[in-house]
């Protein structure tokens, strides 16, 4: 019968990667909300504590919570390792801000990845704290005009009109992605 091995936290896959190859790659494949912000808030403390000289995040997520989307993006920010963002699937909603965290240089995608901005407004929800809609709109409007080549005017276009903005690798990258 064969021994059971207990699955390793998130924290001890990165300590153990960090002792292989001295480089910590992040595999981030879900949505942008509390527990999985959590555990990824740990794993850059832990990096930063190991003085990881680099990190890679491999990212895939359909989205989710805005004010989450932020925090992870300002973590990135704060970390005093260098961080290279890689779009592996899809980059949707709050994980543009996540994405958008590193520097130009430090952003790829993969050919068929994709890229999917949309209004924090969710028909779905019975009732809308409008107010709250709006600052959170504000703040991706802010964000993607800040590190890309696109225009606050024809976000809020998309966004007033109900639409998302979608858009593949090659567009990605003339819009400064």
């Amino acid at each position: 019968m064969p021994k059971h091995i207990p699955s390793l936290s998130p924290v001890q896959k990165l300590e153990r990667a960090y002792q292989k190859n001295k480089s910590v790659h992040v595999h981030y494949f879900a949505d942008i909300e509390g527990k999985a912000i959590a555990d990824m808030h740990r794993l850059l403390h832990r990096s930063r504590d190991l003085k990881t000289p680099q990190m890679t995040v491999a990212l895939s997520s359909l989205g989710g919570e805005s004010e989450a989307g932020f925090e992870l993006a300002n973590m990135l920010q704060a970390l005093d390792v260098p961080v290279t963002m890689h779009n592996v699937g899809i980059v949707s909603s709050a994980a543009n801000d996540v994405f958008l965290a590193v520097p130009t240089e430090r952003r790829f995608a993969t050919q068929n990845s994709s890229f999917l901005l949309s209004s924090a407004y969710d028909s779905e929800n019975e009732e809308p704290d409008l107010e709250q809609i709006a600052a959170d709109d504000k703040m991706t409007i802010r964000v993607i005009t800040e590190r890309t080549k696109m225009t606050a005017a024809e976000i809020r276009k998309a966004f007033s009109q109900g639409k998302d903005i979608t858009f593949y690798a090659d567009e990605a990258k003339k819009k400064g992605f």
